[in-house]
């Protein structure tokens, strides 16, 4: 499935690079990124997470707005009896030397719809590390786990989180991976 996956991706990225180069002769691309209209565009025969992500989602940079369901599907995937995240620019164990009370996981920031829920969040610990994680969000209201990705960085905006896990630079992790 991930070759299938990775074929699906760089044609993506091989057409809108094309189409890059073509609008602007004379000059480099500006960027070989999928826009949200161009993703929206070909959204059926986009694999997960780019199916889903290319919807519009609601940008939130704390916690509390997440929905309740979507905090007790990420608890359950981290194997924690809680839900526990500190907010974008709270102390967190960002190393491994332990510091009483505080979470290992610290938002950078989450998208919401009627449907998904991302979750992009730094962890520390002895390797810090930067995750991304993609819930469906059913009819009545239950999220399950549909994607998640581990990353070496950090982004603030969802079009750049789109180009980068476009571009491979978020390995696809599986529900039963541990370290979520």
């Amino acid at each position: 499935m991930s070759l299938v996956r990775s074929i699906l991706l760089t044609t993506i990225l091989l057409q809108v690079s094309t189409v890059c180069s073509c609008s602007r002769p004379g000059k480099e691309p500006a960027s070989a990124l999928p826009k949200h209209e161009e993703l929206e565009a070909g959204k059926a025969g986009l694999s997960e997470p780019l199916g889903t992500l290319s919807g519009d989602l609601t940008i939130i940079k704390n916690t509390s707005r997440l929905p309740g369901s979507c905090r007790l599907a990420f608890a359950s995937l981290a194997k924690e009896s809680k839900f526990e995240m500190a907010e974008p620019g709270e102390k967190f164990q960002a190393g491994d030397v332990v510091l009483f009370h505080l979470p290992w996981r610290r938002l950078v920031l989450a998208g919401i719809s009627s449907k998904s829920c991302l979750i992009h969040y730094e962890k520390g610990g002895r390797g810090h590390s930067y995750y991304a994680v993609l819930f469906r969000v059913s009819p009545d209201g239950n999220a399950t786990f549909l994607w998640g990705g581990a990353g070496f960085q950090t982004e603030s905006d969802l079009e750049q989180m789109r180009a980068d896990i476009t571009n491979g630079k978020f390995r696809t992790l599986g529900k039963t991976e541990t370290g979520w």
